[in-house]
């Protein structure tokens, strides 16, 4: 049997990046559905990604990506089901470049960009709901499912962070949430917003913004065969400093001012755990050369789960902080003020 090599595109963002995975496959003339979904109860719309990889002996793979009619199935139907009141909701077929999802240059075709699309208001979503993907296909094939939990809301724990947020040389910054039942996986940002002011002409003002990715995939802990009630995340402080050192030019012909920092905890289900710790099994000088692929689906490719974002905006810094950030070795060529 002649064995085809195929590519399967599967954005899994986390939560908010794309990968692509070669598969050696070996029967020939088979489609392999790609779906990417992430439900979210707090989106006023919710999208999935529903797409195809068609193993054809004869075309290249990637001569098959750059053909839309070759990514999409004509006649699918995708659905939405509430395990436990048996409501179901069809999806409608929309182009997410109409949508403002516009596909970005690579190796797939841009447009159409297809997704499957309702509407928050329509569905209702609540955090802690059991909830069931469906795609049927529009031949005799039999259907792809998959399940997830709708997460609940998080909040952060008392002064975890508080209003003002410290970043110390020689001491670690803290910050603490408490996360629903089916929340698994995290990653911790923060939005660094501050101005620029050019001195010889005060009205010439522009307001910038940098995205420190403080930490990525952070697992939450068992205890006892349950999940811990709260994650607790330490990092060193110096750390936010050469952050800015590295993501910020120095200039002397403008003036910076700090303005404060948005934080946030984006939350994913158990389906992401898996996917992690199954890679992170193969990561290392023992580990396999090739990652093994993860799904959640009956059948073909990609990830069904939800996710979930806590934020708090408008923190600044303490006054020692905001000393350092001007004078400190790191950050006192950036002219802080």
């Amino acid at each position: 049997m002649k064995t085809t090599r195929i590519l399967a595109f599967v954005a899994l963002g986390f939560l908010l990046s794309g990968c692509n995975n070669d598969l050696e496959l070996t029967a020939p003339w088979k489609d392999i559905p790609v779906v990417y979904g992430l439900i979210n109860h707090q989106d006023t719309a919710h999208y999935i990604r529903v797409e195809k990889a068609f193993l054809d002996p004869e075309t290249d793979a990637f001569t098959l990506a750059q053909i839309a009619d070759s990514l999409y199935y004509d006649q699918a139907v995708v659905k939405l089901h509430d395990v436990k009141t048996g409501e179901t909701w069809t999806l409608e077929r929309v182009d997410g470049n109409l949508e403002g999802y516009v596909r970005q240059p690579g190796t797939f075709a841009q447009a159409p960009n297809y997704l499957y699309k309702i509407r928050g208001d329509v569905i209702d979503l609540q955090g802690g709901e059991e909830l069931e993907f469906i795609l049927e296909r529009g031949d005799d094939s039999e259907p792809v499912t998959a399940t997830t939990f709708v997460l609940e809301d998080m909040h952060f724990a008392t002064g975890l962070p508080g209003d003002k947020l410290s970043f110390r040389y020689t001491s670690d910054t803290r910050v603490a949430w408490v996360p629903g039942p089916h929340a698994w996986v995290f990653d911790l940002l923060m939005y660094i917003h501050y101005r620029e002011t050019d001195p010889d002409n005060p009205g010439n003002v522009l307001d910038k913004t940098v995205v420190w990715k403080v930490r990525k995939g952070i697992e939450r802990e068992v205890s006892g065969g349950q999940p811990v009630s709260s994650v607790l995340v330490e990092f060193p402080g110096i750390e936010f400093y050469q952050f800015m050192a590295n993501n910020i030019e120095a200039n002397d012909a403008v003036v910076r001012t700090f303005k404060s920092i948005d934080l946030e905890v984006v939350g994913a289900g158990a389906e992401f755990r898996e996917l992690l710790d199954i890679s992170q099994a193969n990561v290392g000088i023992t580990g396999s050369q090739e990652l093994p692929s993860y799904t959640n689906l009956s059948e073909g490719v990609g990830i069904f789960s939800s996710r979930i974002v806590l934020r708090k905006d408008g923190i600044v810094l303490t006054p020692e902080s905001r000393d350092s950030l001007a004078q400190g070795i790191y950050t006192r060529k950036l002219n802080f003020q």
